[in-house]
């Protein structure tokens, strides 16, 4: 199942969410397009049918100047949430491809995946409570690299977190 693609274009960093109906069972048409991004001059947003959503915010720009860990998004799934009928993925069409390894997580558990730009050599400390880290990719083709974090969360009290800088 094809939970996220993250992209990294010209224009900035984006974490775009599928609108696969075999794989969410969501109707939505081609304006609907959720994602959040990260652009060039430092602003990032959410958007959802072409309208911003909650706002946006001013961070750092882009760039080789990138300092510290700036935060792009999280995404939570519920026990169950990714169980759902697997859609065809084809390797070829992307840079890279990471699995989140299911096989770790146990039936009533969910799983958090987060996403931060990073300076070289920076991690993200941010850490979800009740959860246990499963699994860190990284994207270090350029500066910011782009990290992914997931870990599987007992549901039993509401994951909470936040991102401080620390050296790699």
């Amino acid at each position: 199942m094809l939970v996220a693609r993250i992209a990294r274009r010209k224009k900035g960093i984006y974490y775009l969410i599928p609108r696969d109906y075999a794989a969410f069972g969501i109707v939505s048409d081609e304006h609907w397009d959720p994602h959040a991004s990260y652009h060039v001059d430092g602003t990032r947003h959410f958007k959802s049918d072409n309208q911003v959503r909650g706002g946006r915010d001013q961070r750092q720009p882009l760039g080789e100047s990138f300092a510290g860990v700036e935060d792009l998004t999280g995404q939570s799934f519920g026990p169950g949430d990714l169980l759902g009928e697997q859609t065809e993925l084809r390797e070829s069409e992307f840079d890279a491809v990471f699995e989140l390894p299911m096989d770790l997580v146990p039936p009533s558990y969910g799983v958090h995946l987060r996403v931060a730009l990073c300076a070289p050599e920076q991690v993200s400390v941010w850490h979800p409570q009740n959860a246990h880290e499963i699994a860190r990719y990284w994207s270090r083709d350029a500066t910011p690299w782009i990290e992914v974090t997931v870990w599987r969360i007992d549901y039993s009290d509401e994951p909470a977190g936040r991102v401080v800088s620390a050296s790699a």
